[in-house]
């Protein structure tokens, strides 16, 4: 089994990051050899390969197709952003600079597949590693390829199969697409003793302009809320990192912590009163489901695809507004674990019998 990623996926951490990690950990456990290719290695041998983030197309495509033209089978974990989602974040989020929402209110930058396909340029120019095989073919043929030729397409939620088909205008992938919700962190006490003292508002993920912490930062400031902030600094966006370090400093009772174990987060969880997720555009945010694994109440973004799993009592919030996460914070919510979301052993189960059935055409049962 080879994981495939973005170059940079354990340099700038994100939800696939901390999804892969999980998906070849649960394998290893279950004595599969995995490895992962994430760098630039002309090719890693492997029976099958598990790729992430169709939206990403420009690290993965090459390294498929040689899988491909080797005979072997890969699936895709597609991670997609509804495109009109992006396409509003891009315009109207706090906190874009000025020079970027110039590009994306233009004709080129409106047009997703043109933006995609210019960023690509950009970040190959960056790093130096024109690759004649990927330009030769557009964003959208890239990407698009992909989801024809995948063996298997796990989503995290029925939602973004829709928009897969709407956005990449291809049709008929129902058949192999495969549902495999964000599982709830198994409980591990052995963290309790962790010092870490109360907070009214918690915060977990990057800091950066889509995951939106600064205006969450505005709403617990005018609410008069403590607020806890955890994540690291996306190192694309120094400058939204430091307007919110300007802002943690001038006000008590905000504090950020740059980073902890995925274990240590369950006492975060459990020493807060709220957690928001206050995100310009969301697939399946896995610290939704482990913030109410830890009994944590939650208020999510409109702007994500996994509300089919969320049990009643979770307050949604519209990022767009300061005034809505302002009233947000003043209500009450309730903490109960949405039940139809597996557990970590279950979907590691499920991966194996997915796996098993994509690799060796054995029997598949409906997973959860």
């Amino acid at each position: 089994m080879c994981f495939v990623a973005r170059d940079d996926m354990f340099t700038k951490r994100g939800g696939d990051t901390i999804l892969c990690e999980l998906y070849a950990n649960m394998m290893k456990a279950s004595g599969w050899e995995v490895d992962f290719w994430v760098d630039k290695r002309p090719f890693v041998e492997a029976d099958f390969y598990h790729a992430f983030n169709i939206d990403r197309p420009l690290e993965i495509y090459p390294k498929l197709k040689k899988a491909v033209l080797q005979n072997r089978k890969f699936a895709i974990t597609s991670l997609h952003h509804p495109w009109e989602w992006v396409e509003k974040f891009r315009v109207d989020a706090i906190g874009v600079e000025s020079l970027g929402r110039m590009f994306y209110s233009s004709p080129l930058g409106r047009n997703t597949r043109h933006a995609e396909y210019f960023k690509e340029f950009i970040r190959m120019g960056l790093t130096r590693s024109f690759d004649k095989s990927v330009l030769c073919v557009s964003w959208l043929g890239r990407a698009k390829w992909i989801i024809d030729n995948a063996s298997g397409i796990l989503l995290q939620s029925n939602a973004e199969e829709s928009y897969i088909e709407k956005d990449f205008g291809v049709s008929g992938i129902h058949s192999k697409c495969f549902v495999v919700p964000n599982p709830a962190m198994e409980q591990d006490d052995s963290v309790i003793s962790l010092d870490c003292h109360e907070t009214d508002i918690l915060f977990v993920g990057r800091i950066e302009v889509r995951k939106n912490p600064l205006s969450l930062l505005h709403a617990a400031i005018a609410s008069k809320r403590r607020l806890r902030l955890i994540g690291k600094a996306n190192p694309n966006e120094k400058s939204y990192f430091q307007l919110i370090l300007k802002l943690v400093t001038e006000n008590e009772g905000i504090e950020l912590i740059q980073g902890v174990t995925r274990a240590e987060l369950q006492q975060h969880y459990r020493r807060a009163k709220l957690l928001v997720n206050p995100s310009y555009v969301e697939v399946s945010p896995i610290v939704d489901v482990e913030g109410l694994a830890n009994k944590c109440p939650l208020v999510t973004t409109k702007y994500a695809l996994h509300h089919e799993f969320l049990p009643k009592g979770v307050g949604i919030c519209d990022p767009y507004s300061i005034d809505s996460l302002v009233d947000v914070l003043q209500g009450s919510y309730s903490a109960t674990a949405p039940a139809c979301v597996p557990s970590e052993s279950e979907c590691q189960n499920n991966l194996i019998v997915i796996y098993n059935h994509l690799v060796y055409g054995k029997s598949i049962k409906d997973v959860v």
